[in-house]
């Protein structure tokens, strides 16, 4: 079968497109990074309480590990968004001087 030049064309932008909306960064690799330091901030955030425990915004230690949980929860979730984010704009040429 022989394709028609327009129509080889069209196969090439709908091949490109199709790569362009992939993700080019390994997602696996990065999100245990991500999830390391958001493990970090968990701990650090925890041991805050026992530094300060009068200034943060909790009553109990129990409340205050609650409240961190759903924090490194959402830290993480902001990284990985940050990260496919910043991916686009870089396939998009949009750092470009």
């Amino acid at each position: 079968m022989k394709l028609k030049r327009s129509e080889l064309r069209q196969i090439i932008r709908e091949e490109k497109l199709k790569l362009l909306n992939e993700s080019i960064t390994d997602m696996r690799e990065m999100s245990e990074a991500i999830n390391a330091l958001a493990q970090m901030f968990n701990v650090q955030m925890q041991q805050l309480f026992n530094e300060v425990p009068n200034v943060l915004g909790a009553s109990t230690e129990q409340e205050w590990a609650m409240q961190v949980n759903i924090a490194t929860k959402e830290l993480n979730t902001q990284f990985i968004r940050a990260v496919q984010r910043v991916e686009e704009q870089l396939k998009g040429g949009e750092f470009l001087g």
